[in-house]
């Protein structure tokens, strides 16, 4: 669990420097977004250029949270699987286990954090897009963001115990699917967290744990 603090803390300070950079150049690219600004009132620009740089530091926030999920899992693979597995063999094993070599291991957190990030990167925009609409947009954005990134972030965490019982990702979708409130409410608690600044790193171990916990309830195994 010490060790899983490692690759969290990692992709924490790299994500803060970007949400930063972006957050430093929002103004400038509202302004360059913005070229018929000359037509309108001062007062008018003026805030068609704030929320544009607002929906771009929303998006860029609700992109970072789903992210640092992928880019610490992608880092920190081998440590998380070992997390993983113990709490298994805490609640009584893994009935007919698939075992992976740690090379396998490591590429399929690879493939598994290349498809996050398109995913993510889709959730980024259609937030930044939501959050351009005034007054509506700030709410509808932000529920966008928990809802789709909740649901992102419960698929990759639940990745290593399902990938343990030989399920494939579309079969990972499904049981998630299937019992969807349950894990709406595990992904939201999850992401809202995570939105807490360096709460990310310290509970980053434990929601390997929680999703893990959560894959043998779904799935019907005994949960001690």
């Amino acid at each position: 669990m010490v060790w899983g603090l490692l690759p969290a803390l990692v992709s924490f300070v790299l994500l803060v420097t970007a949400v930063a950079a972006v957050a430093g150049v929002a103004p400038r690219v509202a302004v360059w977004m913005t070229p018929f600004g000359r037509l309108w009132s001062p007062e008018v620009v003026e805030v068609v250029r704030a929320a544009i740089a607002f929906a771009m530091i929303a998006g860029c926030l609700a992109l970072s949270v789903v992210l640092f999920t992928a880019l610490t899992l992608m880092i920190g693979s081998p440590i998380y699987e070992r997390i993983s597995s113990a709490v298994e063999q805490a609640n009584g094993g893994i009935p007919g286990e698939v075992t992976r070599s740690t090379v396998r291991q490591i590429g399929a957190g690879i493939v598994d954090g290349l498809r996050m990030l398109l995913t993510s990167a889709g959730l980024g925009i259609g937030v930044a897009v939501v959050g351009l609409v005034p007054i509506l947009g700030t709410v509808a954005g932000a529920v966008l963001a928990a809802v789709g990134g909740s649901r992102i972030i419960t698929t990759e965490l639940t990745a290593t115990p399902c990938d343990a019982r030989g399920m494939t990702l579309g079969e990972r979708r499904l049981l998630l699917r299937k019992n969807r409130w349950r894990v709406l409410g595990f992904g939201l608690c999850t992401y809202l967290l995570f939105l807490v600044p360096g709460a990310s790193v310290l509970l980053m171990p434990a929601a390997v744990a929680g999703a893990t916990m959560l894959a043998r309830e779904v799935l019907g195994e005994p949960v001690g």
